[in-house]
């Protein structure tokens, strides 16, 4: 299974933060203060050392001023624009059979 954090639509989602901040004329270290972080935090997720959940997602977007359906819509479309192999497959991983206890 590729690497989540290096596949190519988490590529795509954080080209898109980093052209958001810069759309927004801030640098890295401003952004981590609108969000109350260290700038070490906003530099790690640019580079994708480390992963955005929807939640911090949330918390970008409001400092960014990011309108999230027109966001999502760019992610959109420009996914789709990749070819499949170079996505990670977003099924839901089985559940694990779980082995009842034999009664003796």
């Amino acid at each position: 299974m590729a690497d989540p954090l290096h596949d190519k639509s988490y590529e795509i989602f954080r080209l898109m933060l980093i052209d958001a901040r810069i759309a927004r004329d801030l640098q890295q270290v401003e952004l981590a203060e609108l969000l109350k972080k260290p700038q070490s935090y906003v530099s790690k997720s640019e580079s994708g050392v480390r992963r955005v959940d929807f939640a911090e997602f949330m918390s970008f977007a409001a400092a960014l001023d990011i309108d999230i359906g027109e966001f999502s819509n760019q992610y959109r479309l420009k996914v789709a624009n990749i070819s499949p192999d170079q996505i990670q497959s977003a099924t839901i991983p089985r559940p694990r059979k779980v082995m009842k206890k034999r009664v003796e």
